[in-house]
């Protein structure tokens, strides 16, 4: 109960001074994404596995499985998962709700505007989990921008999820990323592709990164 009300309180803290402290949590993600991540020359055949996560599609992945969504650059990539149970993997590019909340956007984008973060978000709380599952959900974004941090914020604080169930994987320095989830154990490997043949490639597990509230609690 203490957990649940400390995480209730750092979120509508968030919320509350979001304009003050989302630059904050950006700036100390990218020095834990750079101090977490390792020099390796990644491919993107080296991540490749049976499951591949293209742009807007969102993909299921149970007991056993992994699958990957290579080239995340203007896009975003996000994987939710309950641990030992199931996760989902989506690559949402910048047609999405995350990255524009303008009511007129729909309008303008037609059939091209896609809300990947509530139709995932909607399809787990009415096949996957019920009641006090949800809680256990955990999130990783991973993007080389902010252009969409704001949007997944607020979309899953919106739909109760807290701080402390999201990390965030973010490297400016980088073209792109390739995204790999193994379910088997829950873990989710982040590959950094620069195309520079003179700057070596990154490799990051991303579920050691701290979680947005303990990087909040940094700022007390």
């Amino acid at each position: 109960l203490m957990e649940i009300d400390a995480d209730e309180v750092w979120s509508n803290h968030y919320l509350e001074n979001k304009s003050n402290l989302l630059p904050q949590m950006v700036s100390q993600a990218v020095a834990n994404t750079k101090n977490q991540s390792r020099e390796k020359a990644a491919s993107i055949a080296a991540l490749k596995v049976e499951n591949r996560v293209d742009i807007n599609e969102l993909r299921r992945v149970d007991s056993g499985e992994s699958c990957w969504s290579p080239g995340v650059g203007p896009c975003t990539a996000l994987v939710a998962y309950s641990p030992g149970q199931f996760g989902y993997l989506i690559h949402i590019s910048p047609t999405d709700q995350i990255y524009n909340d303008d009511p007129l956007t729909p309008l303008f984008l037609g059939t091209r505007h896609t809300d990947m973060v509530n139709k995932l978000l909607q399809r787990i709380t009415h096949f996957d989990t019920v009641g006090n599952d949800v809680p256990k959900l955990q999130f990783i974004i991973a993007a080389t921008h902010t252009d969409s941090i704001e949007g997944i914020l607020d979309t899953l604080l919106g739909r109760g999820i807290s701080l402390s169930k999201i990390k965030f994987a973010y490297n400016p320095s980088c073209d792109f990323a390739n995204i790999k989830y193994t379910q088997t154990s829950d873990s989710v490997q982040v590959s950094w592709i620069t195309l520079d043949p003179g700057l070596g490639s990154q490799e990051l597990d991303a579920t050691k990164l701290p979680n947005l509230m303990q990087q909040l609690n940094t700022y007390r």
